[in-house]
């Protein structure tokens, strides 16, 4: 949300559970550019499934099954039209930098892949990691009026 230092970050989240997860900065791999503080923006919800301002909507957490290969996510509710889709990595698994990335988004699926960052090297293979998404189908503007402060970890 705030570009303090690096052009190019990426957040990987770890840990998650029902009071909060862990969140680390990612530079590109070949960065060496230090830490600097950085405004981070995010969404938290419980996994559920339900209906949101006349929407429907799923927001699920996976087990660790998503690896360099690109596989089939399902969805847990059938969607009228593509709904649209937000994901992130929910784990840090591994030691190399890596993000999410989806193709052939239906009513029903989409496919996920974990992606290596290859600024240092070529080498893409990657373990198993969850992801963490939110699908809505239909149209409108999703509303929320919550708003944390959340404290930093020393």
């Amino acid at each position: 949300m705030a570009i303090g230092g690096e052009n190019f970050l990426s957040t990987r989240q770890n840990a998650t559970s029902t009071v909060g997860f862990d969140v680390a900065l990612e530079p590109q791999e070949s960065s060496a550019a230090g830490s600097v503080t950085e405004t981070i923006g995010f969404l938290a919800m419980e996994p559920s499934t339900g209906t949101w301002n006349s929407m429907t909507y799923e927001a699920q957490l996976t087990a660790a099954l998503f690896t360099d290969d690109f596989l089939p996510l399902s969805f847990s509710n059938t969607y009228a039209t593509q709904p649209s889709f937000v994901a992130g990595l929910a784990t840090a698994n591994g030691g190399d930098n890596a993000h999410l990335r989806y193709q052939n988004l239906t009513k029903v699926s989409v496919e996920v892949i974990v992606e290596e960052d290859t600024t240092s090297d070529t080498e893409l293979v990657h373990g198993a990691e969850s992801v963490a998404y939110l699908a809505i189908g239909g149209q409108g503007t999703p509303v929320s009026y919550t708003h944390l402060t959340l404290p930093t970890k020393a």
